[in-house]
């Protein structure tokens, strides 16, 4: 069995001890890249505005979607309105 090497650095170890003391010190100082210069919610936006948007389920699809979920919740509001909980 080999002993593992350290993904980041290449160094290697001869004990699983050193090594996962070492992992320790990668997982406190990496910080990710941010190479956009966009900030988190303006990805967010960017997301939901373009390729994320066919997957969100707003008011609007409810209100035009005849799915078998939304028509199964559109019956519920239907009962409730004639039963008076609404």
């Amino acid at each position: 069995m080999s002993m593992p090497k350290c993904v980041y650095c290449g160094i290697g170890f001869t004990k699983w001890s050193d090594y996962n003391d070492h992992k320790g010190v990668h997982v406190t100082t990496i910080q990710p890249l941010n190479t956009s210069g966009r900030t988190k919610a303006e990805i967010v936006a960017d997301a939901e505005r373009t390729w994320l948007r066919s997957a969100l389920v707003g008011s609007e699809h409810l209100a035009t979607c005849k799915c078998y979920q939304c028509w199964l919740k559109f019956a519920d509001q239907v009962i409730k309105n004639q039963e008076g909980l609404l």
